[in-house]
């Protein structure tokens, strides 16, 4: 998973996933501890690839050292 620009933290983004892409792409934002999902939306997509669709909106935080 590669972004045209880095996030910053603090920042919010939105991201869209179809088929296979929405499993990996949730399993990997799950293991990351410096991102919080912050709304999660699965759509029945019609026009397109027809199936499940996954947007997730996640924030950065920054990580506390403990």
């Amino acid at each position: 998973m590669r972004a045209h620009r880095r996030i910053k933290t603090g920042e919010s983004v939105t991201l869209m996933a179809l088929g296979d892409v929405k499993n990996e792409l949730l399993a990997h934002l799950n293991r990351r501890k410096d991102i919080e999902i912050v709304r999660m939306e699965t759509r029945y997509m019609k026009k397109r690839e027809k199936g499940m669709g996954l947007k997730i909106t996640v924030k950065i935080r920054q990580i506390k050292s403990p």
